[in-house]
């Protein structure tokens, strides 16, 4: 466990798995006493693999206790549930657009971005957008980084949020994501506010606001609790999300945590370019496997449909934090609260509705019709002075 959180720690700061490899030269006999291998020459010298107990190991982690037992020992064990959908590490990890990093395809239309905040960083990624709701990550990171806390020492979690978010603010503009030889503008960028709540939404009316980046905070409720009617909610909710105004806070995007949990692992399966697909920048051989430590740190073990509404059931990876498929969910709701939908069509746009004022004619208490009088202005039209004219009003 201690060589699994170093090498999650190394992953974080994209060190290519340096950590886990100086780990495990420093405590190699401690950590495989007592283990066997069948297979001395099943690892990966590509990858940096020292042996085969280092790739079991690394095995174990990725896919889980159970993953690990029925595909690796084949022996799977008797208890716990199979999937709903089986989502392999190797192919979220491996699932690339083909393109560098900070390049949008061809096709895309829109650009969005997702922060989670958490004390040991703020994770984030900017993703591109097709008319279809096809999304690919172009680039993603952990503000500080470098091994460094969110939260230092002696400093409180508000002012350590406010303080990162500033920071990380500063990175982002200097973000340019390129289609072609022009920069993509962002069009939303949503900010989990699921972690010190009043701190997250005190930034945001503060230096957010004056922020040129779209700013908006973000919630997301488990499937249960989830209701998107209520008098905080404005305007007309959207598919599995609304926009709230919550007192004493500011608007927020709240979200059926579930069903789009749901919908963002689905989209790993499909295609890259497909309608609701998900793929990561990269040429073909290029690997992400932290952030696909995080895709699949959830798995959905049962699924079902009550008149009350659908009912999820999630099982977490034994070694996995969850962070970068929270992200991956944000990018998600974010393309689809701006309009990007699998039919390819954005919502329309009503036109505004011109109607002439209509003004109903009563004289003031004590005063006759006399009481209202017609004064030129400018553009040659004519204006109403109801009651007697004051000095200069």
């Amino acid at each position: 466990d201690e060589w699994n959180k170093a090498r999650v720690a190394g992953l974080a700061n994209h060190d290519g798995g340096k950590a886990a490899r100086a780990f495990y030269a420093a405590h190699a006999a401690e950590m495989t006493a007592g283990m066997a291998i069948s297979w001395p020459e099943r690892f990966d010298r590509r990858r940096g693999d020292p042996d085969a107990f280092f790739a079991a190991m690394l095995d174990f982690y990725r896919l889980g206790e159970r993953a690990f037992m029925a595909e690796r020992q084949n022996e799977p064990l008797a208890t716990g549930e199979a999937s709903v959908f089986e989502l392999p590490h190797n192919h979220v990890a491996g699932k690339v657009s083909g393109l560098a990093r900070r390049v949008a395809p061809e096709g895309a239309v829109g650009l969005v971005g997702m922060v989670d905040l958490n004390a040991d960083g703020a994770r984030w990624a900017l993703a591109t957008c097709t008319n279809a709701a096809a999304l690919s990550v172009v680039d993603y990171g952990t503000y500080p980084g470098g091994g460094r806390m969110l939260v230092e020492a002696g400093e409180s979690e508000a002012v350590a949020i406010m303080r990162g978010l500033s920071g990380l603010d500063a990175v982002l503009r200097g973000v340019a994501v390129m289609q072609g030889e022009k920069q993509m503008p962002l069009d939303l960028l949503l900010l989990d506010s699921g972690w010190n709540m009043q701190a997250v939404f005190d930034w945001l009316a503060g230096t957010g606001r004056t922020s040129p980046l779209p700013w908006f905070a973000s919630r997301g409720w488990g499937s249960r609790n989830y209701r998107p009617g209520g008098k905080s909610t404005i305007g007309r909710p959207g598919d599995g999300w609304h926009v709230a105004d919550w007192q004493h806070k500011g608007r927020v995007v709240v979200h059926d945590a579930d069903l789009w949990r749901y919908r963002q692992q689905k989209a790993w399966l499909l295609p890259v370019g497909a309608p609701e697909s998900l793929s990561l920048f990269g040429t073909p051989g290029t690997r992400h496997d932290h952030f696909a430590d995080g895709v699949v740190a959830e798995r959905l073990v049962a699924y079902v449909q009550t008149d009350a509404g659908p009912l999820y059931k999630w099982q977490a990876t034994p070694g996995l934090r969850n962070d970068w498929g929270d992200v991956a969910t944000g990018l998600c709701v974010a393309a689809n609260r701006i309009g990007f939908s699998p039919t390819g069509a954005r919502p329309a746009q009503r036109a505004p509705v011109r109607r002439r004022p209509v003004v109903s004619w009563q004289p003031l208490s004590g005063q006759g019709p006399r009481s209202i009088t017609r004064v030129p202005i400018a553009g040659g039209r004519s204006g109403v002075v109801i009651g007697r004219p004051g000095r200069g009003f």
